[in-house]
């Protein structure tokens, strides 16, 4: 019974195709792809869902695809553009680059996370 109720309480998201599974948080639910803009087909799957602490408002993720492998090099942070910092997350052993852009669109800050995943077929 215990059992049911952890898968229950896990949602995942993936594409055998591209080679990915994602665990999604608790109550995200998907929305059309073409939420996110970019090129048709680039962005293969987007969940939206709130913040856990109310003050965070709604979040949006999404995966897209590069269409590339990615080398062994680093992002340098002089290579992006204003208001974007960049860091190094750790994923599946690896040091991979992540960027925090700043903005605001129709007088609302937004803030958007983008990080460089190499899979197998291609970076995501």
């Amino acid at each position: 019974m215990l059992l049911h109720a952890v898968l229950l309480a896990l949602q995942a998201a993936s594409n055998a195709e591209l080679g990915y599974v994602m665990s999604l948080p608790e109550g995200f639910v998907a929305i059309p792809p073409e939420f996110a803009g970019g090129r048709a087909g680039d962005v293969v799957g987007c969940w939206a869902g709130e913040g856990s602490q109310s003050n965070q408002g709604a979040f949006v993720l999404c995966v897209q695809r590069m269409h590339a492998t990615l080398g062994r090099e680093h992002l340098k942070a002089s290579d992006l553009p204003a208001k974007s910092q960049l860091m190094t997350v750790r994923w599946n052993g690896l040091d991979i680059d992540a960027i925090r852009t700043d903005t605001a669109q129709t007088g609302a800050a937004i803030t958007v996370y983008t990080a460089q995943v190499p899979l197998r077929k291609e970076a995501m």
